[in-house]
């Protein structure tokens, strides 16, 4: 049983609870639970949380509990703009975020993040 355990703790992203208990937004918190989870191993980054992920526009919806009525401009300037800003200024984080089109419809965010020190 011990090495199962002690496996649990490789498999799962810690993060300080102090920073998210201060989000006020929901999507805030689920957005950096994803950012945390892509993090490069801080061995590599200086100890600072960084990385980059690409997700397709309909998972990100459904992994931050965006409602079906939202369009995609909705999640642009409601979810990923107010996010952006509460992470700048709560946990000190910087993010880009990169629209990729398929043809002539955004079906892709490709998400470049680091922590400001």
């Amino acid at each position: 049983v011990t090495p199962h355990l002690i496996g649990l703790k490789k498999r799962f992203s810690k993060y300080p609870l102090s920073i998210s208990v201060n989000f006020k937004s929901s999507y805030t918190w689920r957005i950096y639970e994803i950012l945390v989870s892509w993090a490069k191993d801080p061995k590599l980054t200086d100890n600072i949380l960084a990385g980059w992920c690409t997700i397709e526009v309909e998972e990100f919806r459904q992994m931050v509990g965006v409602p079906e009525s939202y369009k995609f401009n909705d999640v642009k300037r409601r979810i990923l703009e107010l996010t952006k800003e509460e992470l700048k200024q709560k946990a000190k984080i910087e993010i880009e975020v990169e629209y990729i089109k398929t043809g002539r419809k955004i079906t892709h965010l490709k998400f470049t993040f680091a922590e400001i020190k």
